[in-house]
């Protein structure tokens, strides 16, 4: 019977086998390696605690040159007018004023005189005549007043019928000569009646 060779530790078969334990082992090291291909791939505790702090803010750039203005729009459509408003109501009178301060006497008038000459023919002696007295005035008949012995010439006479007048009586007046004229009153009917008026001389 033959016998088995014996096989005896070589140099070179300490070697080889040494090589393939630590081939073995590495390929085991690269088998618990993982290639990251995104961030989903990291826990979000790990991805903050990565996360560096915000850098300070840089220095603010130069600024630019400004741009051309723009062309002008086109002016737009004039609105429509509104309508007019109805008018407001009539406000309340307002209360009657103060009555003012007396004012100052006018200038003389151009009149010669002037006179008041009552129904019976008597003259008004108060403030409501001038350059004409009593004797002046005579009461010849009803409606007739006749002043003689002016002490002006009498260019033009002008009279008109006082308060006591009735609205339709009728009065006529002239001049009679340079220094007398005359005042006749007159009701509706042409009947002569008796009446104040006032006269002027020019």
């Amino acid at each position: 019977m033959r016998k088995s060779p014996r096989r005896h530790l070589t140099y070179a078969n300490v070697t080889a086998t040494l090589a393939l334990v630590f081939a073995m082992s590495g390929g085991a090291l690269a088998a618990k390696h993982y290639l990251i291909n995104s961030t989903k791939q990291i826990s979000p505790k790990v991805l903050k605690a990565l996360k560096g702090k915000t850098g300070k803010a840089g220095a603010t750039g130069k600024e630019g040159p400004a741009g051309k203005d723009g062309a002008p729009g086109a002016p737009g459509k004039e609105g429509l007018r509104g309508a007019e408003g109805a008018p407001g109501p009539t406000g309340k009178e307002g209360p009657t004023g103060k009555e003012g301060p007396k004012g100052e006497e006018g200038p003389p008038g151009s009149a010669l005189a002037y006179a008041h000459v009552n129904a019976n023919g008597t003259l008004d002696t108060t403030n409501t005549s001038s350059n004409v007295e009593s004797a002046n005035v005579k009461h010849t008949v009803a409606g007739v007043y006749e002043f003689t012995g002016l002490p002006f010439a009498v260019h033009s006479v002008d009279a008109t019928l006082g308060l006591g007048a009735f609205a339709n009586s009728d009065l006529q007046d002239g001049v009679l000569s340079s220094s007398s004229a005359e005042v006749s009153i007159k009701d509706k009917t042409g009947t002569a009646e008796d009446a104040e008026f006032y006269v002027v001389f020019n």
